[in-house]
């Protein structure tokens, strides 16, 4: 069984569009987030990452693994 995933990154004006993919092209997840051009666009990698990140540990807790964190 093949684990590993793709990334897609569709870097538009108005939005960026992502999808977890599979090695054999199956889209296994996507979405989208406004492309922020605010302050000449100095916002837009670290909203790529941000939203990366966060869909990486959603779909990783959804499909595979989730770790809990408790705070005291």
């Amino acid at each position: 069984m093949n684990d590993k995933k793709l990334i897609g990154v569709d870097l538009g004006g108005t939005t960026v569009k992502f999808a977890i993919l599979t090695t054999d092209g199956e889209i296994q997840q996507r979405w989208s987030i406004d492309t922020n051009i605010l302050d000449e666009g100095s916002h837009i990698l670290p909203d790529i990452i941000d939203s990366i990140n966060e869909h990486l540990k959603l779909f990783y807790c959804r499909y595979r693994w989730c770790f809990r964190y408790s705070y005291s």
